[in-house]
C-alpha cells in the first residue's frame, strides 16, 4: 500500500470559507475535500444561530474549481431557512 505524502507550501491566517450561508450561522465543521478531475468537493456538517442540540446540525457540500475559491455551497437536501 502506497503512503499519501502532503506538503504545505505556504500558510494563511485568512479563512477560506466564511459561515455566511442561514445554515452556517453558528459554526463550520467536519470538513471532507477530494479533488476529482480539475474539481475540488467538500462536504461539511453547520449549525445555525437556532442550535440546541448536537443533532441540530446540517450536512452541506460545496465546490470549486480552484480549492480556494467556493463556485457553490448548497445545503444537502435542499431545505432552506
Amino acid at each position: 500500500m502506497k503512503s499519501l505524502q502532503i506538503k504545505i507550501l505556504e500558510r494563511t491566517t485568512v479563512p477560506l470559507m466564511a459561515a455566511d450561508r442561514p445554515w452556517e450561522g453558528m459554526e463550520l465543521n467536519f470538513t471532507n475535500v477530494l479533488k476529482i478531475d480539475n474539481t475540488w468537493h467538500m462536504w461539511y456538517s453547520s449549525y445555525d444561530k437556532n442550535y440546541v442540540y448536537d443533532d441540530d446540525n446540517y450536512i452541506c457540500y460545496a465546490r470549486s474549481n480552484d480549492g480556494i475559491c467556493g463556485i457553490g455551497r448548497f445545503l444537502i437536501g435542499g431545505l432552506d431557512k
